[in-house]
């Protein structure tokens, strides 16, 4: 279970990245992903803490952006390392921005990326094999370096069962 809600705050992450391109629809327009980190430090709804940092660069000729997440890949030691690799793209033909997700773990997640005003939501089902879940990502800006952010769950068709809060911060390195 905590394989999946892991996978799951690395999504939570990603949107907070694109929130300097509301109502953008290319890629160019995702070029500051590439010019600094991200630092998400949280909490899990069970007192765990959370703390992961994203790197990007662009990707096939500029078309793609790739993005690459450390954070612990081994629940039992602790141990951290390369946790998450994903792919932003364009799609041309929808004309959405989309965002693939390949865990450490095996899990794929496939999502549009959605904004509103300055609430970036990602909802998608993830399915570790044992457990289906419909969870969204909620990401509010505070300034241009950093926002806050939200990982729920549904209960009864509402978005009330809270997984993660925390904040993500630009970081130069």
């Amino acid at each position: 279970m905590y394989k999946s809600l892991i996978l799951m705050a690395f999504i939570l992450t990603l949107p907070v990245l694109l929130a300097h391109s509301q109502n953008k629809t290319t890629l160019d327009k995702l070029s500051f992903l590439v010019e600094s980190d991200w630092l998400t430090i949280g909490t899990w709804n069970d007192g765990t803490p959370f703390k992961q940092k994203s790197s990007a660069e662009w990707g096939l000729n500029g078309t793609i952006i790739k993005i690459n997440q450390t954070g612990i890949i081994n629940l039992e030691t602790g141990e951290r390392g390369v946790r998450n690799e994903a792919i932003i793209t364009l799609n041309k033909i929808e004309e959405k921005l989309q965002l693939y997700v390949f865990d450490v773990y095996g899990s794929i997640i496939e999502t549009d990326i959605i904004f509103d005003s300055d609430k970036i939501y990602f909802e998608y089902v993830c399915n570790d094999g044992k457990t289906i879940m419909k969870l969204r990502d909620t990401l509010e800006k505070i300034d241009d370096d950093s926002y806050n952010f939200i990982l729920a769950a549904t209960e009864n068709d509402t978005w009330n069962h809270i997984l993660l809060t925390g904040k993500m911060q630009s970081v130069m390195d």
